[in-house]
């Protein structure tokens, strides 16, 4: 089975949630169910695999700067 995440829905929620802690926290938790099921589908190394990983870095710094 091929997973396909849709990066570009995944980026319009987070646009749309930008300011919003609720929704910074779903978009990560999101992004972490994604980068879990891409690590054991295609391994660490994939492009797939870090650009999730790229998202998610940037979901956390955005949690942080919503919570101040």
């Amino acid at each position: 089975m091929r997973l396909r995440v849709d990066y570009e829905a995944l980026t319009k929620h987070a646009a749309k949630m930008e300011g919003k802690a609720e929704g910074q926290q779903s978009t990560q938790e999101l992004l972490e169910r994604a980068l879990v099921i891409e690590e054991r589908e295609y391994g660490p190394d994939h492009p797939s695999v870090i650009l999730t990983k790229t998202m998610l870095g940037k979901a956390h710094d955005a949690l942080r700067e919503a919570d101040r």
